[in-house]
């Protein structure tokens, strides 16, 4: 069956459509790289399939599903193939669908504890990691010359182990590899995200620490003091890919580096890790600038040294009254915020904002937000490489006081008297907590009535793990608040949520917590209102907020500080400053 595949050249190679033209093409260079690309992948699938014999017959229930083989070039110009099965056509229930991918804050919050605990880091990739697992689906394919020879063609072959294109195979190999880790290697799974694992282990000095497992889908990141052991057992288990094993360079899209930091002493350098956007962003740009002269579009690199997003910090794309854009050029806008979304979520805070507002026309974007969109990649080619340090060093606060203001643990102190009953529940099935503690600290704003027509406020949020940002979010808040108190005190209220689902996070990762999360607010009535118990709620719309906050205070999960406008690095997060202002900020999230 002809498959006309997406792109017909790739890094100016021309990608067949089927195994006949693959021959062609090599018979075309006068070489045979894809009939290699071919036979590997043949030469590894083939265990899928189970042949029948003539008089042997179909499995009861079984249904027949098409195959095909689908061609790549890779970034060194490697030809792949890869045999997927027409997995559409079989109708499975949804919860069999499921893959393994951790979530990114707890990836950011591996390589933060190895920094911490002064833990080695090795990954490795599982060859054709599917392949392992058995098929949980009643399936199976008429196969073709190229699978089991010209003698067997149009014969029939159950699909025994779980072949990608398979709804079920995410789910399958997912649930063969975690047995794996629990039974083979002794690894306790973290409840917090099922894809973490740790292990107790106790270093040569008698100190214990843990070891963690990271999972996404085949990829797997191992922290520890000895890793080459744990990835030796998986690899007597598993065929790991040949060159896979090594210190993480690159990982799930991400650049990973060491990092020096100064001791507290300030005479030696200890090494933590760096987490950067790099390598994507400088692919992304070479997309684009391609893009925009396919499209005559105009892309002007910015060239001066403190340059914004935005073409300019007064802009607001509710106001924008330009023409709607035109059915390739909605595709090109929504392709390019598909871009700018996964530079955030790899760490480029810096774009967090302009990123979100410019989201809010993915339906119906006009000519002004394309040439936004356009300006924030312009943008980064003068901020093309940042990197997020992974800083294990502790945040130490300096309070002081306002007039005779008592400190946050005081006030906490009489509003557990107010609420009693106010407790932090812990998890019946939390590990003992070993290693270094670690400080939580949340830097939370809002815009009140950013949003010029809508007049919604914009909610900004970032969080540190000591001084590593490991959560950041801005997003335009639900509903319209009246006043500044209002939509400050809502922000406030997502900020508590957060820390503490992050709160529980790391105590199922056995992390010892140093005390309440440290929330930093620039509002003072907020600050006031959410922990001074004198204080009495005079609007009703906001009396969840203000209840879940004083009842959060209360049960020590978090502490409420005043921190000023000018120094409040979630500024960033929501609204369009001045160069100089944000490259203020930038400095406190990324170097």
């Amino acid at each position: 069956m002809l498959r006309v595949p997406k792109k017909v050249l790739k890094y100016g190679i021309k990608v067949p459509g089927s195994v006949d033209q693959a021959y062609q093409y090599d018979q075309e260079n006068g070489n045979d790289l894809w009939h290699k690309a071919i036979e590997k992948e043949l030469k590894n699938v083939r265990i899928a399939f189970r042949l029948l014999e003539k008089d042997e017959h179909l499995p009861v229930g079984s249904k027949l599903i098409p195959y095909h083989i689908i061609f790549d070039v890779k970034s060194d110009l490697t030809r792949k193939a890869r045999l997927v099965a027409g997995g559409h056509r079989n109708q499975v229930p949804a919860h069999t669908t499921y893959s393994s991918v951790a979530g990114r804050d707890s990836v950011r919050l591996g390589f933060l504890l190895a920094g911490l605990n002064n833990l080695k880091i090795l990954a490795c990739d599982i060859e054709n990691a599917y392949l392992n697992a058995p098929n949980r689906e009643k399936v199976h394919v008429k196969v073709g010359k190229e699978l089991f020879g010209s003698e067997n063609e149009g014969k029939y072959a159950v699909v025994d182990r779980a072949l990608y294109g398979l709804k079920s195979a995410s789910a399958a190999w997912r649930s063969h590899f975690s047995d794996t880790i629990t039974k083979v290697l002794g690894y306790s799974l973290t409840y917090a995200d099922n894809d973490v694992y740790i292990k107790a282990r106790t270093r040569g000095d008698g100190s214990k620490y843990y070891s963690y497992l990271i999972i996404y889908v085949d990829d797997v990141l191992c922290i520890d003091e000895n890793p080459e052991a744990v990835i030796d057992k998986i690899s007597s288990v598993y065929r790991v890919k040949e060159g896979s094993v090594e210190e993480p360079k690159n990982y799930l899209g991400m650049n990973v580096r060491k990092w020096g930091r100064q001791s507290l002493k300030g005479d030696t350098l200890l090494p933590c890790y760096a987490l950067g956007a790099n390598t994507y962003v400088k692919e992304a740009l070479r997309i684009v600038r391609n893009l925009c002269a396919k499209n005559k579009l105009k892309f002007y690199p910015k060239t001066k040294q403190n340059a914004v997003p935005l073409t300019s910090v007064s802009y607001r794309p509710e106001l924008d009254d330009s023409e709607f854009c035109n059915e390739s050029k909605v595709t090109i806008f929504q392709n390019l915020i598909g871009m700018l979304r996964w530079m955030c979520e790899l760490g480029r805070v810096d774009i967090l904002f302009e990123t979100s507002i410019l989201s809010q026309y993915l339906a119906r974007p006009r000519v002004g937000h394309l040439a936004q969109a356009i300006s924030v990649f312009e943008y980064l080619t003068k901020y093309e490489n940042y990197w997020m340090v992974m800083d294990p060093s502790d945040y130490e606060i300096d309070w002081v006081p306002v007039k005779d203001e008592p400190s946050p643990e005081e006030r906490a102190r009489v509003m557990q008297q107010m609420y009693p009953d106010a407790v932090e529940e812990e998890p019946h099935n939390r590990p003992p907590p070993l290693g270094k503690g670690i400080n939580i600290n949340v830097f939370v704003n809002a815009d009140h009535a950013g949003n010029k027509v809508t007049r919604r406020s914009h909610t900004g949020i970032i969080i540190y793990c000591n001084c590593a940002p490991i959560l950041w979010y801005s997003k335009r808040q639900n509903t319209v608040e009246t006043s500044t108190y209002s939509s400050e005190i809502i922000a406030l209220k997502i900020a508590i949520e957060m820390a503490e689902g992050l709160r529980y996070k790391l105590k199922m990762f056995g992390v010892k917590l140093n005390g309440p999360a440290r929330v930093f607010c620039d509002n003072m009535a907020v600050v006031l209102n959410s922990s001074f118990p004198e204080s009495t709620l005079k609007k009703k719309n906001c009396s969840v907020a203000y209840a879940k906050i004083r009842s959060s205070i209360a049960a020590r999960i978090a502490l409420v500080y005043y921190e000023s406008s000018d120094t409040n690095i979630s500024d960033l997060l929501t609204k369009l400053l001045s160069s100089l202002r944000r490259a203020k900020l930038i400095k406190c999230i990324m170097n």
